[in-house]
């Protein structure tokens, strides 16, 4: 006879709760950022546009996996769920891995087209695009393994399923290179800036707009923490919903943080001391090429 549910240990309701409303302050970043452009007279889409969007567009999909997980037994005791039930809880948290995993890599190029963009020497567009293939191999190795956690029919079942990789060891690298190529960024749209022509005080201040990325790093930490700190607690479906929770944390504010910098009075900033947008150039495809005076940055336009 299963144990009657205790409401004090389901926590599937919470999960329900937080997905959906981490989810809406990400779409309020993404409407932000929109609206600053149309604004600001700019509604030109760019590949970093193309790119947050389709990462919001993922994070939709990962978020009503998440939903589903919950609605089963995501949560929820083990002990009170029937076997399909917990086989159905473990297949939303096997879709919903590379779905995250997706929205990440998206919003990291995203901000790597950005800083592509602002960048006006060959060796910064050299380090976006090698930091770019390095998130591109980090996503493909990520999701393949996601995908092969445990051997078929069942990869999603590391309950019971046999020959499954050691997932501490795997998000352990994934967390690992997550929060590494974050710092990256930071790093590289410092130097970025330390390469234009800005007056100390907006350097700073766009210094610690971008910065809001080490809150991105601070989540990721958390999520490898708890990860480890849950991995060999015997209630799965109940355990599972924590770092359930972080992950749909990371994922809004990966995407909240980085329209940030869209934000009207930033982008006023960037407008009138780093860059004039040709308007000629909207694929954002090909070689960047800037005029370039002592003080500021007058222009660019593509080609290509």
């Amino acid at each position: 006879m299963r144990e009657r549910p205790n409401i004090s240990s389901d926590k599937s309701n919470v999960v329900q709760l937080l997905v959906w409303f981490l989810f809406i302050v990400s779409v309020f970043g993404i409407c932000a950022r929109m609206g600053t452009k149309y604004i600001t007279n700019r509604w030109t889409f760019r590949w970093d546009d193309k790119l947050i969007l389709m990462a919001q567009i993922a994070f939709l999909a990962e978020t009503i996996s998440v939903s589903i997980g919950a609605s089963f037994g995501l949560g929820k005791a083990m002990s009170t769920l029937s076997e399909e039930t917990i086989s159905n809880t473990l297949k939303a948290e096997y879709a919903s891995t590379p779905l995250l995993i997706l929205t990440l890599t998206l919003v990291k190029w995203s901000l790597s087209s950005f800083i592509y963009r602002i960048s006006l020497e060959r060796a910064h567009h050299r380090i976006a695009v090698g930091i770019m293939a390095i998130v591109g191999l980090w996503a493909v190795t990520s999701t393949a393994t996601s995908f092969a956690r445990c051997r078929a029919p069942a990869p999603w079942d590391y309950i019971h399923g046999q020959h499954c990789i050691d997932r501490r060891a795997w998000w352990t690298y994934i967390s690992v290179l997550d929060a590494g190529t974050e710092i990256c960024f930071i790093a590289q749209y410092i130097l970025v800036l330390r390469a234009l022509r800005l007056s100390l005080l907006k350097r700073a201040l766009l210094i610690f707009i971008f910065s809001t990325r080490t809150l991105v790093v601070v989540v990721i930490v958390a999520q490898l923490v708890v990860f480890r700190g849950t991995y060999s607690l015997p209630d799965v479906t109940y355990n599972a919903w924590l770092p359930a929770t972080l992950n749909q944390i990371c994922g809004s504010l990966s995407i909240t943080t980085a329209c940030i910098p869209y934000l009207k009075p930033f982008m006023k900033s960037l407008e009138a001391d780093i860059m004039r947008v040709d308007s000629t150039g909207d694929s954002g495809e090909g070689m960047v090429t800037r005029d370039y005076n002592p003080s500021h940055v007058t222009g660019y336009r593509m080609s290509g």
